[in-house]
């Protein structure tokens, strides 16, 4: 048996599929179905049941997918343990961010990242946070950066930064009697105005849904986008308004004007954290990427 093996093996256990396996692993559809067909015969046991569509496990594959993930991991955290023993600074760090987060801050982290470690491969994968979270389940990525992360028993959490929710508009288009200051507003006075929120799986709008159920109202008028910062542009063009990140209103430039507020008297904010499974060995690399994301966050606060 070898560490191959037990990745093939699960990456056709979670697609279902040989060929969508081959496709996530970079192998030929063939070569990786012999591979498959070899491990059996190595075995004794079927560990996939090739008469249901997709591929399902048979109970041997069952037991042998739990023993795989659970000998990757001890791999895994074994090879970073001997890189912080050691000093042997290489290796490979596979890290999952939402699109918007890691287009705006990875060029700002990753530069510093690799002036202190410049033999670390880094692997980085962009999805939604429901899907990361997943990922994260079975072992493909090591960490995640997400905001609004609300804990579970199977994580653990770094926190990164503080990081407020804002309102933002064209300039001039909210009623006088919104505003509680000339820099903050009461979001209930807007009930009737036209939103522009992200999709329900955005983590953004999960936040921004929370915060409509504590205030106890309901917009009717509501546009759905796909990213913070096409939701910035469009409110900046007086298409509607919108809550996003305190991030998005920083590295995203704009030609229009625009109101950027804070929410209902008190600001409105959510931790962003550094996500990892439970039990996890987290090295001095892994910590490293976490203070230097904070830094690049604090200070970009700083330069408001």
């Amino acid at each position: 048996m070898d560490f191959r093996q037990l990745q093939y093996v699960l990456a056709v256990a979670e697609e279902r599929s040989i060929t969508k396996a081959a496709q996530s692993l970079y192998v030929s559809q063939p070569a990786m179905s012999h591979y498959i067909q070899k491990t059996e015969e190595e075995l004794g046991v079927l560990l996939f049941d090739r008469t249901t569509t997709p591929l399902s496990l048979t109970y041997a594959g069952e037991e042998y997918v739990k023993s795989a993930r659970i000998i990757l991991e001890i791999h895994s955290d074994l090879l970073k343990k001997l890189r912080d023993i050691g000093g042997n600074l290489q290796g490979r760090l596979h890290l999952g961010m939402p699109k918007d987060r890691a287009a705006f801050m990875l060029p700002l982290i990753l530069p510093v990242f690799k002036q202190k470690y410049p033999r670390i491969e880094v692997e980085i994968t962009t999805d939604h946070g429901d899907n990361l979270k997943e990922l994260l389940e079975k072992g493909r990525i090591d960490f995640m950066i997400l905001p609004f992360f609300l804990k579970e028993p199977q994580f653990e959490t770094y926190k990164i930064h503080e990081e407020r929710l804002l309102l933002v508009a064209k300039k001039g288009v909210l009623p006088e009697d919104a505003f509680l200051s000339p820099h903050q507003v009461d979001l209930k006075k807007l009930k009737d105005e036209h939103f522009l929120l992200l999709k329900s799986d955005h983590v953004s709008r999960k936040a921004t849904d929370l915060l409509f159920r504590t205030l106890k109202m309901k917009p009717e008028r509501i546009t759905t986008l796909t990213s913070s910062s096409m939701t910035y542009r469009m409110a900046s063009k007086g298409f509607g308004i919108a809550i996003i990140p305190e991030m998005t209103t920083k590295l995203v430039k704009l030609e229009d004007p625009v109101d950027i507020l804070e929410l209902t008297g008190n600001p409105v904010t959510w931790d962003v954290m550094a996500v990892f499974r439970k039990e996890q060995y987290i090295g001095q690399v892994e910590k490293d990427f976490f203070s230097i994301a904070s830094k690049v966050y604090t200070d970009l606060q700083k330069d408001s």
